[in-house]
């Protein structure tokens, strides 16, 4: 997960809104400035969510960004790679 793919998928997925929050048709949320998925990757306690890396979504909104790197970092390395997004 390179600083570059980072950045262009924080500017495709959010335009670099960490705040940003966005209901899908599934009726799971993207979370923060990479847009991680609460069906999947966190729990936000108001849609089903596998939290496969057991993650607050609300820590994904964080101006700190530790939570949501981290987060992305573990999707990218994991089955599926960047095809996760």
């Amino acid at each position: 997960f390179s600083l570059f793919k980072g950045l262009c998928l924080a500017f495709v997925e959010s335009n670099f809104n960490i705040s940003k929050v966005n209901e899908n048709a599934d009726g799971s949320f993207d979370y923060g400035i990479f847009q991680i998925n609460s069906h999947y990757w966190c729990n936000d306690y108001r849609s089903h969510s596998e939290n496969i890396y057991h993650e607050d979504c609300q820590d994904l909104l964080s101006p700190s960004l530790l939570s949501s790197i981290i987060c992305a970092k573990k999707i990218v390395s994991g089955a599926g790679g960047m095809k996760n997004w």
